[in-house]
């Protein structure tokens, strides 16, 4: 007998049913094989199948699929209407109804949250709330149901009467974690699948998310943390630095989403940045990973390893020597009399940008330049690493 287990689903405020067991669903893989002849009839609400040369094999799968369902009646049936032979037929309807891209596409996207208000708002329109004979109490939990029994039927991994399974990819960091590195690290999350489908690895689905954050880690680097945060500052500069939730973004959406691998590092971050160690690597007021290292020093007590890497943080990501926004970088950069910069300046050239796009011979025809000056600011802008036209 299957024990039933709870789970609350924080992005919808929804309960989660799901049953503790181990095994994949091998019988309903054979399903696919026969999916077009399953055929939903609405006034018997359930499936029938389609005449042909391979009706009684398909009519078998069905039988095999269908003995493994929950039917001891109502002391064991969660919704107290005898859902689950139902669940299973519209599966099986919708599946047949998707083209081989759909199919592959939920393959890759078991979260029953992503389809709350599309594919799954769908099935509820067309047949739960229609039903004349079944009278459900949770429409969206019996929608969130039926995908997954979608997601068994589809996927040689899932199985929906697995708690830890269904917990893993219900998990709330599950879909950014495989947005940001589905792909790349296929092999990490390949690795933690092959673990979940053995059984017994996992007590629970925090210890499975927890073990893909640890893999992804060690296969990612430290660097990446870094990669991310310079990430994160262009598109806070691109989307949000206008909508003044300057504190919103670094306390909650770079933690919980972008940065959710990291979250010491993410704290460190938002700390430092709060300190204005970021903003004035932007500005060039430090000019070398050393003075990064000593700010940190002076205002916050790092371990030396620890307060290394976060100097480096700072300097890779905001430095806009390497960043590229070294273009907007004012005059004052340069050490240059007021006189001669006020010069540059009436002549329309305002930034380090403007300077880098003048030829030697036209910089020192400004008037107030020269020959001297402009070799004083070519000298310079060589030892930051660029140069004139």
């Amino acid at each position: 007998m299957w024990d039933i287990v709870v789970l609350w689903d924080i992005r919808y405020n929804t309960i989660i049913y799901a049953k503790k067991g181990m095994g994949q669903m091998k019988e309903w893989q054979e399903l696919l094989l026969y999916v077009d002849q399953y055929v939903y009839v609405e006034g018997e609400e359930e499936i029938i199948i389609k005449y042909g040369p391979d009706a009684e094999k398909a009519q078998l799968a069905y039988e095999r699929g269908r003995s493994i369902l929950n039917e001891k009646g109502d002391e064991d049936d969660f919704w107290g209407s005898g859902t689950e032979k139902w669940e299973y037929d519209i599966a099986l309807d919708c599946i047949r109804k998707m083209s081989e891209n759909d199919r592959d596409y939920v393959r890759n996207h078991m979260q029953t949250t992503e389809y709350h208000f599309g594919y799954a708002m769908g099935i509820r329109n067309q047949y739960i709330h229609p039903s004349k004979k079944h009278h459900v109490f949770m429409a969206d939990s019996v929608s969130s149901s039926i995908m997954r029994k979608i997601f068994s039927i589809l996927s040689p991994i899932y199985d929906y009467r697995n708690s830890i399974i269904t917990g893993f990819y219900e998990d709330f960091s599950m879909s950014n974690l495989v947005e940001h590195y589905g792909e790349n690290q296929k092999a990490v999350f390949d690795m933690i699948l092959e673990r979940l489908q053995k059984g017994g690895v996992y007590s629970s689905a925090k210890e499975a998310v927890q073990d893909l954050k640890n893999e992804l880690r060690k296969a990612l680097g430290s660097d990446e943390f870094i990669r991310i945060f310079a990430k994160a500052l262009e598109d806070y500069e691109q989307n949000e630095s206008k909508n003044d939730r300057e504190d919103w973004y670094w306390e909650t959406n770079f933690p919980s989403c972008k940065a959710m691998l990291y979250p010491l590092e993410s704290k460190q971050a938002n700390i430092l940045r709060k300190m204005g160690l970021f903003r004035a690597v932007e500005v060039r007021q430090l000019k070398s990973l050393n003075e990064c290292r000593l700010y940190i020093d002076e205002n916050l007590g790092l371990r030396d390893d620890y307060a290394d890497y976060m100097a480096r943080c700072a300097w890779e990501a905001c430095n806009p020597l390497t960043n590229g926004k070294w273009r907007e970088l004012n005059l004052y950069q340069l050490e240059l009399d007021y006189s001669v910069r006020n010069q540059i300046e009436k002549a329309g050239f305002k930034t380090l940008g403007d300077i880098c796009n003048l030829r030697y011979e036209r910089l020192a025809k400004i008037p107030g330049v020269g020959i001297e000056n402009a070799d004083k600011i070519k000298k310079e802008l060589e030892e930051m690493g660029l140069s004139l036209k």
